[in-house]
């Protein structure tokens, strides 16, 4: 009987919202208006009823229609609550959770994970949870208190100063000479890391050949101008200032701008890079459409960012540079089911160098390195849909009569972004890129097809990357992370293997980790990786 007067009940509520804005939608409840934003107020009983057990999702007030996101337990804008008095809360039990009995200062200091772990949660205790997401987002807007910041908030501090701050988290770990503001301040920061998910994201200590640099300074070819000649340098914003600087310019603003002196050994310094996703990778990643996605360097201190001569002075003494050989045409040759695509990507892998010679005389007129690295520029522009008649209108080659070849691999490239598109997965990233990342930063459109095919190609290239760090963690660590590259250091253990079987053991790694992840059941294509001779 009760059973059927609770059932009743429910179905008598779910009327009367309905004209209130609400829907009911797969099981849970669309809230088509603000109804419970304002945080500051309990709900009323109706409120509570449908609240509870049911999810509450936010709509996008779009035409009306109730498409939902999950509401997390955010205390972003209004949703945070009004009226609290944190400081009193300190020494509040949390009264909720697996932590009921603890204090809201010692959970904040004990387990933020847990914090954070709550944002993305619907829980049964949706106001105490509120309690104290607004507690820690109240104690990050505090002031730091400490050093040259001193009147700037920690949520200011970590968004202003990445090296001040590396330099605080480094300071306070040492434990040398650390007063307590010091050591508050470096918990602080070590919790915002932790919730910008720099957790997930590679924070190195790189050791500097400063004296081959020196070196290098002095000689000659340091007075040679760099120039940014290809596009993604260009578009680099380091590399970017970097055009038209002698070597020997850059080089020298690079040390004294990032590079700290080793303490005991002379000619040694170190760099600090912390890297991140960007804004799209990291969103496709938090949507489960990608495992992940392309690193990148917080700020300049990354040796990668530096001309490829400058960076193989600095690193090459103490660190072997392994990438994959001809990344992007295996990575799609390991993803596409295009049959034509897999025969024409064959083709082009079955001797790469020898092919590209044969375009640059075709194309160029000459098979020097430097016309073999325009025609690689030229396989990987296609490789995104660029046009073969855009690359010889900027050549001054409009004239000169295509190579069948290239006609068949810029056909093959478009079939395989069409194919890709059609992906499940492929239809859920397009769709997120057209509605919250349709321009660039440089403010062009973005053709979300070709975007989502990049974010793919990046996923293949951090599922090969995960793979090589697990080899360099058997044997002496590693340091920069170079897209799909990674440098190996050269320690006592590495010492013992040779260049051939430190490459073999990077290529099965790779070939297992991404056969896989991406071709189970099918025939395994070989990945492999290279070690680059050193230079210096």
């Amino acid at each position: 009987k009760r059973s059927g007067q609770r059932a009743l009940t429910v179905l008598v509520v779910t009327v009367a919202l309905v004209p209130m804005g609400f829907a009911l939608c797969g099981g849970s409840f669309g809230v088509r208006s603000n109804a419970f934003v304002g945080a500051g107020t309990e709900p009323s009983m109706v409120q509570r009823m449908a609240m509870s057990p049911l999810l509450i999702r936010h709509a996008n007030g779009i035409s009306g229609s109730a498409i939902p996101e999950l509401q997390t337990a955010s205390v972003d804008g209004e949703d945070r609550a009004t009226g609290q008095d944190w400081e009193q809360m300190h020494e509040t039990p949390v009264g909720f959770g697996k932590y009921a009995s603890m204090t809201y200062r010692k959970l904040y200091e004990k387990d933020h994970d847990y914090i954070n772990w709550l944002r993305g949660e619907s829980v049964d205790n949706y106001r105490k949870a509120m309690d104290l997401i607004g507690y820690a987002d109240y104690l990050k807007d505090q002031l730091t208190g400490f050093g040259k910041y001193a009147n700037m908030t920690y949520k200011e501090l970590y968004k202003e100063d990445p090296d001040y701050v590396r330099w605080v988290v480094r300071k306070a770990s040492t434990g040398d000479g650390c007063f307590e503001k010091l050591q508050k301040t470096a918990a602080a920061l070590r919790r915002l890391a932790q919730e910008a998910s720099m957790l997930n994201v590679a924070s190195l200590k790189i050791k500097l050949d400063l004296a081959g640099c020196e070196e290098y300074a002095r000689s000659a070819a340091a007075n040679r101008l760099y120039k940014n000649d290809t596009l993604e340098e260009q578009l680099h914003p380091c590399k970017r200032q970097q055009h038209c600087k002698s070597y020997g310019c850059i080089a020298q603003e690079y040390v004294e701008k990032h590079a700290e002196e080793d303490e005991e050994k002379i000619g040694v310094g170190w760099a600090y890079v912390t890297y991140m996703q960007d804004k799209l990778g990291k969103r496709l990643t938090e949507k489960d459409i990608i495992d992940g996605s392309r690193g990148y360097s917080t700020n300049q201190s990354d040796p990668f960012a530096l001309p490829s001569t400058l960076n193989t002075v600095l690193t090459d003494k103490f660190y072997m540079n392994a990438d994959d050989s001809n990344a992007h045409p295996r990575y799609m040759r390991l993803l596409t089911r295009n049959t034509q695509a897999m025969e024409t990507l064959d083709k082009f892998l079955e001797d790469p160098i020898k092919l590209m010679k044969e375009i640059a005389k075709h194309y160029l007129e000459d098979e020097s390195d430097e016309s073999v690295q325009e025609v690689k520029q030229l396989f990987h522009r296609l490789g995104m849909d660029g046009s073969l008649s855009t690359w010889k209108t900027e050549h001054r080659l409009s004239q000169r009569h295509d190579h069948l070849f290239m006609l068949e691999y810029q056909d093959a490239m478009r079939n395989v972004t069409q194919e890709f598109a059609q992906w499940y997965r492929g239809q859920l990233a397009i769709d997120l890129i057209t509605k919250e990342f349709p321009v660039r930063e440089d403010g062009k459109k973005r053709n979300p097809e070709r975007t989502w095919k990049s974010f793919l190609l990046q996923e293949v290239e951090y599922t090969s990357l995960q793979a090589k760090i697990k080899v360099a963690n058997k044997y002496d660590g590693y340091g920069s992370l170079e897209h799909d590259g990674i440098k190996l250091f050269r320690g006592p253990k590495l010492a013992q293997l040779s260049v051939l079987e430190i490459e073999k053991e990077l290529s099965d790694a790779v070939t297992l980790a991404c056969n896989r992840k991406y071709r189970s059941g099918m025939d395994s294509v070989q990945l492999p990786v290279r070690i680059k001779p050193a230079i210096f």
